[in-house]
C-alpha cells in the first residue's frame, strides 16, 4: 500500500487523531510522523500536557508507520516513557520508526519531541501483523 493510500486512510478513519488535532507529517514504508499543537483542552490538572494525549498521540504515529508495511497491524503491548512536560502553545512531532519486523510481529519506537528538538517521550510498541492486507478495509 502506497504512502498516499495509508495517509488517506487514517486521516479519514481515526477519530480520536481528529479530536487531539493530530496531522500526519511524513509517511515511509516502516515510518511516520505526526505532529500536534498542545492546546488548553489536552492539559492536565498542573497544566502540562496530559500523559493520556502525549500517548495517543505517539499510538498514532506508531499504528501509521506499523500498517505503512501494508499489513493490518494492532499493538500487543506498549510503553511510554514521560522525560519532559509538553506546554501549552508548543507543537509536538513524533517521529515513529520500524525497529523489527517479521511476518507476525513488529517492534516500533516513537520519539516525540518540541519543536526546539527537546526529547519529551519515548513510546515502544509491538504489534500483532494479521495477514489481511490493510487496502481489504480501506
Amino acid at each position: 500500500m502506497d504512502s498516499a493510500a495509508v495517509r488517506k486512510f487514517f486521516e479519514e478513519n481515526d477519530q480520536m487523531a481528529k479530536l487531539l488535532g493530530c496531522e500526519i507529517v511524513d509517511i515511509g514504508e516502516g515510518s511516520a510522523s505526526v505532529r500536534m499543537p498542545v492546546r488548553r483542552e489536552l492539559l492536565n490538572g498542573v497544566g502540562t500536557l496530559h500523559g493520556g494525549a502525549l500517548f495517543s498521540m505517539a499510538d498514532y504515529a506508531f499504528a501509521i508507520a506499523v500498517n505503512s508495511h501494508g499489513k493490518v497491524a494492532v499493538a500487543l503491548t506498549c510503553s511510554v516513557s514521560f522525560l519532559q512536560p509538553g506546554r501549552l502553545g508548543s507543537v509536538l512531532l513524533a517521529d515513529a520508526k520500524t525497529v523489527a519486523v517479521t511476518n507476525r510481529t513488529a517492534l516500533i519506537e516513537v520519539r516525540i519531541s518540541d519543536e526546539k528538538g527537546q526529547l519529551i517521550g519515548s513510546f515502544q510498541g509491538t504489534a500483532y501483523r494479521s495477514s489481511k492486507d490493510l487496502s481489504e478495509i480501506a
